[in-house]
């Protein structure tokens, strides 16, 4: 009998579970990054794990990031410099994503890896709390206050994607398709922290 290939299963969506082949915690799928080579969709081990995993690596291996002139930065800077440009580069799959706060929903979309846009915004709340850089997002950061200690950073941790597009969506569609989640959320009647969005509205 002729081989059939066999399907490949489904891939998992964000509100779905996923046990991490390092921790053995069973995480929302949200809480790993994507991989679209393995039939689940995402990465096997979760995202603290390999956060984890590269830490060790960094004290394991110190000669491989200090600098010197034999660590593997300094002996291929240009293809490390190069893959940097290309990996930072907004032109990933369009993504409509949410944070969710104890105070209410974020609406955003971005055309760079969401790990990418989480860093920023982890980095412009840091600035923000330093007094060093004015505010895009007021009442998000105002909501992570509220929170207090570091539990705003599990809200970026658990970022969900509410919808995912091709690559080349233009900049102004993706950006509509985001206020067609707000609308559609803010008539549900759910609080949200898109306060440039509520003040044009008004």
């Amino acid at each position: 009998m002729a081989n059939q290939k066999r399907g490949r299963k489904p891939h998992l969506q964000p509100s779905e579970y996923h046990t991490c082949i390092q921790c053995k915690e069973t995480k929302s799928a949200s809480a790993y990054h994507i991989c679209k080579s393995r039939p689940t969709g995402l990465q096997g081990k979760c995202k603290t794990c390999q956060q984890l995993d590269g830490l060790k690596f960094r004290h394991d291996n110190p000669e491989y990031y200090n600098g010197n002139d034999e660590s593997y930065f300094v002996k291929n800077k240009e293809l490390w410099n190069a893959y940097q440009r290309k990996f930072l580069k907004a032109d990933k799959n369009s993504i409509v994503y949410c944070i969710e706060t104890p105070s209410g929903l974020y609406i955003g979309s971005t055309k760079a890896y969401l790990y990418i846009r989480s860093n920023t915004h982890r980095k412009d709340y840091r600035k923000w709390k330093r007094g060093i850089a004015v505010s895009t997002t007021p009442d998000l950061h105002k909501a992570w206050d509220k929170m207090g200690g570091d539990d705003w950073l599990k809200t970026l941790l658990d970022i969900k994607i509410i919808e995912e597009f091709d690559a080349d969506m233009l900049p102004h569609v993706l950006k509509q398709k985001e206020r067609d989640y707000i609308r559609k959320y803010e008539a549900q009647g759910l609080p949200l922290l898109n306060i440039n969005w509520t003040k044009k509205r008004k």
